[in-house]
């Protein structure tokens, strides 16, 4: 029994441990895509500088995705008042795999036809707080 104790204790001191750097903050934050029933589900993509969609959006649910360049603490998004529902989550990795970025997409089931969505993150690290809107046509 103690052989078998020393020898793995000797195992756990050859074998070097895994060092990795903490994870970045926030350091981009973009209202990236719009869907919604009256677009036939379709994705209508604004540029990072647009206030406002081009096609006209409603029915019975809303989708807006958001990109994330970094890790944060939590995150939202609300249409008008009315929160969303995160509903996914898909990562952005490089090219080695590790995770450098995320895509939310946050739902509203509540029959808009138009309205302002705003998105927020509280980035980790910094606490630095990150938020983008768009006006949904």
């Amino acid at each position: 029994m103690s052989r078998l104790f020393a020898a793995f204790v000797a195992m756990m001191i050859a074998t070097q441990p895994v060092v990795a750097a903490p994870a970045p903050a926030v350091s981009y934050y973009q209202i990236y895509a719009v869907r919604s029933a009256q677009s036939s589900g379709t994705w209508e993509y604004p540029k990072s500088s647009d206030v406002v969609t081009t096609w006209d959006h409603g029915g019975s649910y809303i989708d807006v995705a958001v990109y994330q360049r970094g890790y944060s603490s939590s995150r939202q998004a609300k249409m008008d008042t009315y929160g969303m529902s995160l509903v996914e989550t898909l990562y952005d990795k490089d090219s080695s795999g590790a995770i450098v970025g995320f895509y939310y997409i946050f739902r509203i089931q509540k029959g808009f036809a138009s309205g302002t969505v705003s998105s927020s993150a509280i980035s980790i690290n910094t606490g630095r707080a990150w938020s983008d809107s768009i006006r949904i046509k």
